[in-house]
């Protein structure tokens, strides 16, 4: 981070896309803003400017790490906020995947109920724009392995994420269309 040499956290950064394959120059989200001398990661960007980000910075709610959201004004002036309550977690909350819209959001957690030591949870947004309450995605994706690492295909019909080290692939669709309960 410019200014900051020597200070091993993480930031995000940007560079404007020019085309044919190319970027500009990348460049840090600015400080306080985004950036805080914590860690800040894995972000996932709405076709309308929402930024989800994960941060370990108290202000994101205290405990690991956290999801937080931000958004540059038409002024390019960067607002953050912290996520409603019953998004975060006191653990762990990270590798996050949102669709282009903006209508739901896929992260990992160790939260309870799971299958596992660690499983993708999806939040849906609301109308009035708050995040609902997370659900855990269910056996059709959890399992007593680790799946973490969320992503969507460049289309947003594709999820993928991790089980122990390997790639899996199911369709955005099935997301929403899956038993999320685990059998007793």
């Amino acid at each position: 981070f410019p200014g900051r040499e020597g200070n091993n956290d993480l930031n995000i950064w940007r560079a404007d896309y020019l085309g044919d394959g190319q970027f500009g120059t990348a460049e840090p989200l600015p400080m306080p803003e985004i950036n805080t001398g914590a860690n800040e990661t894995a972000t996932a960007t709405t076709e309308d400017g929402l930024v989800v980000f994960v941060s370990n910075h108290s202000r994101a709610g205290g405990g690991g790490y956290d999801l937080m959201q931000a958004r540059l004004s038409d002024e390019g002036v960067w607002t953050r906020e912290r996520m409603p309550d019953g998004i975060n977690h006191f653990l762990t909350d990270d590798h996050i995947a949102m669709d282009p819209q903006g209508r739901w959001l896929i992260f990992y957690s160790h939260r309870e109920p799971k299958a596992g030591n660690v499983d993708l949870w999806i939040s849906q947004r609301l109308e009035g724009g708050d995040w609902a309450v997370p659900e855990n995605l269910g056996p059709f994706v959890n399992t007593t392995a680790i799946e973490f690492g969320a992503g969507l295909s460049w289309d947003a019909e594709a999820f993928f994420f991790s089980r122990d080290g390997m790639l899996f692939e199911v369709s955005t669709d099935s997301l929403h269309s899956t038993d999320r309960t685990f059998p007793e």
